[in-house]
């Protein structure tokens, strides 16, 4: 992986991108980064260096372009963030967040999960959401 692609991966992410940490049912974490844009060409560039996935976003309204959504989640999400943060200006401080939020977020085993979640980890965990969001 050439260092200029990894620099401008994260000025895709600076400029058209967004770096989410959310709560979803039972407890659990859902970690998301994700870049914006109506050039399918740069998606297919971040998607063949990057891996993630493509999506079309809403619909084609009158005099407007396709808009596109390249987006990495919870596994893929750390990888990726780690190896763009050196690089990353204005979502670097909501980059270092979330991924103190993943590394901090408690495995728990899917034993555990069918009975619920512990209090306290998601009152952990509901804590590093609002501070990604609040960044």
């Amino acid at each position: 992986m050439l260092e200029t692609d990894i620099a401008y991966a994260a000025g895709l992410v600076d400029g058209e991108g967004t770096i989410g940490v959310y709560m979803r049912g039972k407890g659990s974490v859902r970690f998301k980064v994700a870049v914006y844009n109506t050039e399918y060409p740069m998606m297919e560039w971040l998607q063949l260096r990057f891996g993630g996935k493509i999506h079309r976003v809403g619909k084609i309204r009158a005099g407007r372009k396709q808009e596109y959504a390249w987006y990495k989640s919870d596994n893929e999400f750390q990888e990726f963030l780690s190896l763009v943060l050196p690089y990353l200006v204005t979502k670097r401080l909501r980059a270092e967040l979330a991924l103190k939020a993943w590394h901090g977020r408690g495995e728990v085993s899917r034993e555990v999960r069918r009975q619920g979640v512990p209090v306290e980890l998601i009152n952990r965990r509901l804590g590093l959401v609002a501070a990604v969001k609040g960044a």
